[in-house]
This record gives C-alpha cells, sequence and structure tokens, in this order.
C-alpha cells in the first residue's frame, strides 16, 4: 500500500491514456486530476501495474481488481462493504455467518435460560418419581454440558474443534429428548402444562445453529483433520461423560424446588444437600417443608397420637 496525498484519486486507463505514456493525467472516479506512477503496483497482484485505485480505502488496483460502483472506483474488499447483500430467504439467514443480536439473545434465552428453567420447573421427568427418573444423573449432566458450551461458544467465539462437539453431542441429546417427550407434551397442552416438554426441539435448534457455525470457523482456521478429531473427540465428552457418571452414581436422587408440587408430595424440597455414606449409594437429603406442610403433618401426627394419648391417661388414673 502507498501513501497517499490528500485529494489525490485515480481511474483506469483507457486505450488512448496509456498510449499517451503513464505519466499523462488521469481522471479518477471523483473527477480529479492526477498522474500515476509508473513503480506503482496494485494491492493484490504486485506483479501487476497499478491502472486505478480504491475510492474507498486507498489500495492501488489493477484492471482485473476495481469495480465500479455509482461512479465510484472500489475494490472487492470494500464493495463488500458497501454493497448490502441480498436477504436470503429465513433458514438460510439463520445458518449465515453473519450474526444478529436477535440470534444471539434468542440463543441464550433458549439455550441457556430455558433448560435451566425446565429443570427447576420438571414436574415429573427426572424429578422424584418421574419416569426418566432413574436416568437423572445422566439427564442433568448432559444439560449442564449443552448449556455451558452454548455460553462458551457465544462469549468467545473461537475455533475449538472440542467445543464444537460438545454442541453437536447437545443437539443429539435434546433431540432424543424431545421425541421420548412428545406424547406427554401433546397431552399435557390440554391442561396448559405442556408446553415445555416441546422446549428441547427449540433448545436443539439454537445447538444446531451455533455449532454449524463453530464448524465453519474450526474448518477454516485448524484444517479438516484437526476439525474432525475434536469434534469427536467433543461429541464423546458430551455424552460419554453424563453415561459414565451414571453408572457410577445409579442410585443417587437429586431433589430441586419445583414451581408446581407434585401431587403426591407434603412438602417442597429445597436445594438439596447431599451427603453420601462411604459406598456412595445412599444420599441424605435435608428438606425445608412449608407452612402448609407443617399444619398438615401437625394435625396427622396429633390425631394418630390422640387414641393413644388417651389411653395412657386411663392407664395413670387407675
Amino acid at each position: 500500500m502507498f501513501p497517499l496525498t490528500a485529494g489525490t484519486r485515480s481511474s483506469t486507463l483507457n486505450s488512448q491514456e496509456r498510449a499517451a505514456g503513464p505519466e499523462s493525467p488521469h481522471i479518477s472516479g471523483r473527477g480529479v486530476a492526477v498522474r500515476m506512477q509508473p513503480d506503482l503496483r496494485c494491492y493484490y497482484h504486485p506483479e501487476l501495474e497499478a491502472t486505478s485505485q480504491c475510492d474507498r480505502c486507498g489500495d492501488y488496483l489493477c484492471t482485473e481488481c476495481v469495480v465500479s460502483h455509482k461512479k465510484m472506483l472500489l475494490c472487492e474488499r470494500c464493495v463488500k462493504d458497501v454493497v448490502k447483500p441480498a436477504r436470503g430467504t429465513f433458514w438460510k439467514r439463520q445458518f449465515a455467518g453473519e450474526v444478529t443480536a436477535a440470534q444471539t439473545f434468542f440463543d441464550v434465552s433458549v439455550g441457556v435460560v430455558l433448560p435451566i428453567i425446565c429443570v427447576l420447573a420438571d414436574p415429573f421427568v427426572f424429578v422424584g418419581n418421574g419416569f426418566l427418573s432413574d436416568f437423572q444423573v445422566f439427564g442433568y449432566t448432559s444439560i449442564a454440558i449443552g448449556f455451558i458450551s452454548l455460553f462458551a461458544w457465544l462469549v468467545f467465539r473461537r475455533p475449538w474443534p472440542i467445543l464444537t462437539g460438545c454442541l453437536i453431542g447437545s443437539v443429539v441429546f435434546s433431540l432424543v429428548l424431545g421425541t421420548i417427550l412428545l406424547p406427554y407434551s401433546v397431552i399435557g397442552l390440554l391442561f396448559l402444562i405442556g408446553a415445555l416438554g416441546f422446549s428441547p426441539f427449540v433448545s436443539a435448534f439454537a445447538f444446531a445453529r451455533n455449532g454449524i457455525r463453530a464448524y465453519r470457523l474450526c474448518l477454516h482456521e485448524c484444517g479438516r483433520t484437526h476439525t474432525l478429531l475434536g469434534i469427536t473427540l467433543g461429541f464423546l465428552i458430551a455424552l460419554g461423560i453424563p453415561t459414565i457418571l451414571q453408572m457410577t452414581f445409579p442410585s443417587v436422587r437429586i431433589d430441586l424446588p419445583q414451581a408446581m408440587p407434585l401431587a403426591n408430595s407434603r412438602c417442597r424440597c429445597s436445594p438439596f444437600e447431599l451427603i453420601v455414606s462411604r459406598n456412595l449409594s445412599i444420599p441424605v437429603y435435608r428438606y425445608h417443608i412449608d407452612f402448609s406442610g407443617c399444619c398438615y403433618a401437625a394435625i396427622l401426627a396429633l390425631s394418630m397420637r390422640a387414641p393413644q394419648m388417651k389411653l395412657e391417661r386411663n392407664d395413670i388414673e387407675v
């Protein structure tokens, strides 16, 4: 790149101007008369002589690199900045390289916040005696790996193949979980409580979109071989660690506070305080009982204790 004096611009030389010699005056894209030096070379093709200059960045260009746009002579790089690309279809915009603020907000909402809400408001899936409670450790660990991986990618956006593999693993887990919950979610819509059952599909979309973008970045920065090896390792981490923990602690149950109390529950569980025995198989939980639960328990205890207390009093009087 060559230094420019104030107000100097040049345009493509026509055949008559070339015949007049390299030091003859030329007219730039903005109508300023300048003289082209014979030793100026194209910024992108140093082996070729410069015949024009970009009106935006000032780079000298050859005839192959210059682009005319609205009476301006631009290089290809400045054309991409000046010319607004045509908006594609909805799905193409979702997976395009350009990231919008609305997309980032959506990804954080459904990929990070929504899984946490679903865990805390889970009425019958992994918590308590839910139909997937036997896989509680696997489910909670996979959910944690998913939203942590997505949050890390949205913050750093670095070409880390292992992180990309974790996002792809989260896509698989979310789709499988959503498919399992689908019949219950459809039935739950009749009672206005099944909407959260479709959240795994929405989270899977956020994981997939960012996983594709991360894959493209890794492929460009790290190469195909390194990228595929890292993605494979990340995929095994995303699904392997929950599997190992589930096999190691199969009997551990974690009761989280529920937004909707269970029908067969008399108390509400607080964030647990887990104490395990030496064989890591007997969990001991500390519960917080709400006011209504205390009253119900007290009335039940007194009603069961009253006949025995009356019998004991009669024995004492005799």
